[in-house]
């Protein structure tokens, strides 16, 4: 359907399309998922690890269980439902020589140069349909081999004379480190992030590689589980910013789960009175912003009161443009807020909260905390590590029961 608003004089016909997904039958003021959830049948896998919390979630290994330059046989187990990421990685300082396997669109790609030019061995079909498979990708000098479940999918060879791969430690599972990841964009066609699922079975001409030199953001895998922070009913935040300025202009884009009909998604209020304020009312979005002279806000009502706690993911962005702020829920654009001319400024330095305030916080209209869970936070279009902030209450930063 179409709906009609105007913003400096002028009219704009814009397109609002209803939210993805079909949501659950829920009434009145129930929601689709306990604000509790049974976390009791859990389901730890713990011979698995659930790897994409975060883009450099990762395993790095200092050794390897056996020799790989002239010939090897990789082979490791995984489960996604996402687009992908980076499965494993290896490569010298100059990134000319590497090996790696990694995921893009459900598709897997071998890739590998042994110093000549590089072969990449891609999938024709895709594999990100939540079951386990069996990746082995082996090479015998400059010719390479793709086999999924037991199935030749790929093959081919390097370009040139080189034979032998010549690389460094330390060697990546399931995604890089921040500079390597720059480092290795064109050898990886640009997918850099950690891989989005569950890994296992990590092995190398038949060895077992054995327990990580180090782990960075992953936990064990779970049937009952999702990426994500999750916020109990019982309460808590995270502070990500001590010093956070909202300035002229700020685009914030966030998927929430909601359990409940309220609570504060982000907030951060100065204390002079300004400030900034993202949160669930009663079942509505409301985007809130004052500028210092009044408030501006946007705010969306769903068909149904409770259509944002159906326990489906929504997709809010939130837009401040100076004296303006707009809003989108699941593609359907609301009726923008306008505030006064000339007034353009949030000044803020001070405290961003997610998921919560504390108990002192004015400037918010509900004074519950948020229930359910919350995931891929940007700002200004920079994806957030929930990780790095402090937590306060009940808050499991790396991952989301789904039920």
């Amino acid at each position: 359907m179409f709906g009609l608003f105007s913003l400096g004089g002028e009219s704009f016909l814009v397109y609002v399309s209803p939210p993805d997904g079909t949501p659950s039958k829920v009434t009145g003021d129930q929601c689709a998922l306990p604000a509790e959830p049974d976390e009791t049948d859990a389901d730890e896998d713990t011979s698995s690890t659930r790897f994409g919390s975060q883009p450099t979630s990762r395993y790095e290994y200092q050794t390897l269980p056996d020799n790989f330059r002239t010939k090897s046989n990789f082979s490791l187990e995984f489960k996604t439902n996402e687009n992908g990421g980076v499965l494993f990685f290896m490569a010298d300082v100059r990134h000319v020589d590497f090996v790696a396997l990694t995921m893009d669109n459900g598709q897997l790609t071998h890739a590998f140069d042994c110093g000549t030019g590089p072969a990449r061995l891609t999938s024709p079909l895709q594999y990100n349909d939540n079951v386990w498979h069996k990746v082995t990708f082996w090479r015998n000098n400059m010719r390479g081999h793709l086999y999924v479940d037991g199935v030749k999918v790929a093959e081919g060879e390097s370009p040139g004379t080189a034979k032998s791969i010549n690389v460094l430690e330390p060697y990546y599972v399931g995604g890089l480190t921040e500079e390597k990841r720059g480092k290795a964009m064109a050898n990886l066609n640009d997918m850099t992030d950690s891989f989005k699922g569950c890994l296992r079975n990590m092995a190398l001409n038949g060895q077992d590689f054995g327990l990580p030199s180090d782990n960075f953001f992953t936990q064990p895998c779970s049937a009952n589980a999702e990426l994500g922070s999750f916020f109990y009913s019982d309460g808590g935040y995270i502070k990500l910013k001590d010093n956070f300025v909202v300035g002229l202009d700020l685009e914030i884009s966030v998927e929430i789960k909601p359990r409940t009909m309220s609570g504060v998604i982000l907030s951060v209020v100065s204390d002079r009175g300004d400030y900034l304020v993202l949160q669930l009312e009663n079942g509505k979005i409301s985007f809130r912003v004052d500028n210092g002279q009044e408030e501006i806000h946007s705010v969306y009502t769903p068909p149904g009161k409770n259509d944002l706690c159906n326990g489906l993911w929504h997709t809010i962005t939130a837009i401040k443009a100076k004296n303006v702020v707009t809003l989108t829920v699941d593609d359907v654009y609301t009726y923008p807020g306008i505030g006064k001319p000339g007034v353009s400024s949030t000044d803020t330095n001070d405290p961003l909260y997610i998921g919560g305030v504390p108990a002192t916080h004015t400037g918010i209209k509900t004074t519950e905390q948020y229930v359910g869970c919350i995931r891929n936070l940007q700002l200004d279009q920079v994806l957030q590590n929930l990780e790095t902030g402090d937590t306060y209450g009940h808050v499991n930063k790396n991952a989301c029961p789904s039920a």
